[in-house]
């Protein structure tokens, strides 16, 4: 990926700006999407596309976002996954992205006006006019993959409440506290108020290679690990491959951060 010697947080001030500009929506919107955009997203990226994919901010190649999407949208599970995404969708965020790229907006970027993002007009069917609606309820097990009936297509829910139910274990193993499981980094340590309540969380076993209805553990299943840590574990192999948790502990040569005390 080329690399622009901008900071992450002029990245950060300049995209809120164009979706703000755009009127994308209310201010909850812009600050969904922007969450997923720096969180959800590269963590989706690394785990089923990209296993070296850093930050969206780190990439400034229109062409190579247009390449995530076909990935996307080409493979079935990955595909039903970002449909049925709870409000914004990965390859609604990187439509946005990359018409940003070519906006006024963008730094060091050209001065000609982005094409029409999808949501701009009546007329603009794009995923921003997904209905969750349509979904039908399901029990309140954490399944993660159930098929559901959903515009006459089959498609793979993920609970985003096995997610949380994963930092409150490990919350409760670290005096309230989510830290690496490699290296036990912690963010809200490093970057006080800024980085409270902010980590990765690893599926053990990628959504993308497990078919069908299945029962999520989020004690067993999910782990919380560092961006770095992160992206380390999905080194080996290909686009959702994964080592486990205990080789990349061995491999591990850095700095040990001590696990917080009461």
């Amino acid at each position: 990926m080329e690399q622009i010697d901008i900071t992450y947080q002029t990245f950060h001030d300049a995209f809120k700006r164009y979706l703000l500009k755009k009127n994308v929506g209310d201010d909850h919107r812009v600050a969904a999407l922007l969450n997923v955009a720096e969180h959800d997203l590269p963590t989706f990226i690394r785990e089923n596309v990209d296993n070296q994919f850093t930050s969206l901010y780190d990439v400034h190649d229109g062409g190579l976002l247009l390449t995530y999407q076909d990935h996307i949208t080409t493979n079935a599970v990955l595909k039903a996954v970002d449909r049925n995404m709870d409000e914004i969708s990965y390859t609604t965020v990187l439509t946005y992205y990359r018409r940003f790229l070519k906006s006024r907006e963008y730094p060091d970027g050209n001065v000609a006006e982005p094409l029409p993002v999808p949501g701009e007009n009546s007329n603009d069917q794009g995923d921003d006019n997904f209905d969750q609606s349509e979904i039908t309820p399901g029990e309140k097990d954490l399944h993660e993959g159930a098929e559901v009936q959903l515009q006459h297509a089959s498609r793979y829910e993920r609970s985003r409440e096995a997610v949380e139910e994963c930092k409150a274990y490990y919350r409760s193993l670290h005096h309230g506290h989510l830290v690496c499981e490699c290296c036990g980094f912690d963010f809200s340590i490093a970057y006080p108020g800024l980085g409270d309540d902010f980590i990765e969380i690893h599926h053990r076993h990628p959504v993308s290679q497990r078919g069908g209805d299945y029962q999520i553990d989020p004690k067993k299943d999910l782990v919380p690990l560092c961006s770095n840590c992160h992206s380390m574990i999905h080194r080996i192999g290909g686009p959702g491959d994964c080592m486990s948790l205990e080789d990349l502990k061995k491999r591990f040569k850095g700095k040990h951060y001590p696990m917080p005390a009461e």
